[in-house]
């Protein structure tokens, strides 16, 4: 239990003006990558609530879920290459 406590003075506090603490706004193109996977697999369901055809011996709908699991790391890496961009532009010393 000293230990926890010892650990808990070492963190410094973050003020309400500290810059560290800031929270940056995400840019329009970032957030628009990360609701692409959610829309595509939460709102679309009408499209792709069916059987047939058959994608890889997987029914339609199992395979679009299948495939937007696998697409949404990408769009989350392109999001966070677009804010990456955008730091750095901002800040050439960084």
């Amino acid at each position: 239990m000293s230990s926890l406590s010892s650990l808990r003075h070492e963190v410094p506090a973050r003020r309400a003006g500290d810059a560290a603490g800031a929270v940056k706004t995400p840019s329009l193109g970032a957030l628009a990558l990360g609701i692409i996977p959610f829309v595509a697999m939460c709102f679309t369901v009408p499209l792709w609530d069916r059987v047939q055809p058959l994608v890889l011996g997987l029914p339609f709908n199992l395979f679009w879920l299948i495939l937007w699991i696998l697409l949404t790391p990408c769009c989350l890496w392109g999001a966070y290459r677009l804010e990456r961009t955008a730091d750095g532009s901002a800040n050439p010393n960084s």
